[in-house]
């Protein structure tokens, strides 16, 4: 490590510390087990976390043996779903709160500006999970040395705050040393994927409770009858007929994006996946367009990258479930898939529909002594 000897451990006398900027500097040295640690995911993710992107890494023998990634928000009004203060304190909660943390927020509010948070450094991938990557992802002596390496350098830089988001309560080891180090666990959401048990849709739909069974069972027969059909095949077209309905979720939900933007981001995503790793749902109903779902494969594993319904055609009724799942689920099983990730949010659709949902958490630390102050005492509502 660069730094005096004293107190220093063998381990740390091996490794050295490393901040590179930019998500693509490592090239083959990024770690391909994990879809999001991925070069490709982060070429084609590149610059969907505002700010300047870092990865935060340990080398050994100069080769990275444990990575994460990061970024430094200088924007109060950063988008919301990474921003540490509007995850905390905002008005409008990005995620759902009960009443007593809703109150203690208000007063919170009252004292606190949001600009007192910022900069800060975000530890997350693109794709809301925060693990760490690499030959060595879970040493935890390692981890130890990177996240406290990580805060020295923050501290330097002056920054107010660090924040480990979208960090998976599963992660035990992980989550037990920046408990040990001082960071703070502050619910934020669940994820969802699905575990793909025996061989086909009909050990699926067997492996779920019979109320689920009877549920997708008339979701599928309503499609039926309504003459929507699905097709799973890979993304060999264009895809510009995704976009408009892309566009209209995005905007559903108080986003905005341009068909510009959104077209730019489809061909980077065409660029660094293969045409047999891009699979696309397209729901179909009196020759229009309805609904889509748009997966990327890596390895063993699909995740759900885009979706778009049109809510306002008449048979649009569980659409989104059938280009989610009914319709992709049997294409999973030919292609050896394990796992389907459904990412952040709107958990009780998914589970009800099969999958595991695995709560994520923020864990945060205040460098600042206004922030600390801050996170203490609404840590006292959790």
């Amino acid at each position: 490590m660069n730094r005096k000897t004293e107190g220093v451990t063998d381990m740390e006398k091996l490794l050295r510390f490393r901040v590179l900027e930019g998500q693509s500097l490592l090239g083959k040295h990024l770690d391909e087990s994990s879809l999001f640690s991925s070069p490709r995911w982060l070429k084609v993710m590149n610059g969907r976390i505002e700010g300047k992107n870092f990865m935060f890494l340990l080398e050994k023998a100069s080769c990275p043996v444990m990575m994460v990634h990061g970024s430094i928000l200088d924007s109060p009004t950063s988008y919301n779903a990474y921003n540490p203060y509007d995850l905390m304190l905002a008005e409008e909660p990005v995620f759902p709160i009960n009443e007593k943390i809703a109150a203690r927020r208000s007063v919170l509010r009252q004292v606190t500006r949001r600009e007192d948070w910022f900069p800060c450094l975000i530890l997350m991938w693109p794709g809301y999970e925060c693990t760490m990557a690499g030959q060595e992802y879970s040493n935890v002596q390692m981890m130890r040395i990177l996240i406290r390496e990580i805060a020295s350098w923050a501290q330097s830089k002056g920054l107010k705050l660090i924040g480990y988001l979208y960090v998976p309560e599963d992660k035990n080891d992980f989550t037990n040393v920046l408990a040990e180090q001082g960071y703070q666990k502050f619910p934020l959401t669940y994820k969802s994927e699905l575990r793909l048990l025996g061989n086909s849709f009909d050990d699926y739909i067997n492996g779920l409770k019979k109320k689920q069974r009877s549920g997708i069972k008339r979701e599928i027969q309503f499609l039926y009858e309504a003459g929507v059909k699905t097709e799973v095949c890979p993304l060999n077209e264009s895809g510009e007929d995704l976009l408009r309905l892309r566009i209209k979720l995005v905007r559903k939900y108080g986003n905005y994006s341009s068909l510009d933007e959104e077209y730019r981001r489809l061909e980077r995503l065409k660029d660094a996946f293969s045409s047999e790793d891009l699979l696309v749902a397209r729901a179909m109903a009196d020759g229009d367009l309805i609904g889509f779902t748009l997966f990327l494969q890596h390895k063993d594993f699909l995740y759900a990258f885009w979706t778009g319904t049109d809510y306002e055609h008449p048979k649009s009724s569980f659409v989104h479930f059938d280009t989610a799942f009914y319709s992709v689920i049997p294409k999973a099983y030919r292609l050896g898939i394990i796992k389907i990730g459904y990412g952040i949010g709107h958990w009780q659709g998914k589970k009800r529909r099969g999958c595991d949902v695995t709560a994520v958490d923020g864990w945060l630390l205040g460098i600042h002594s206004f922030v600390q102050m801050t996170l203490k005492q609404l840590k006292e509502e959790y």
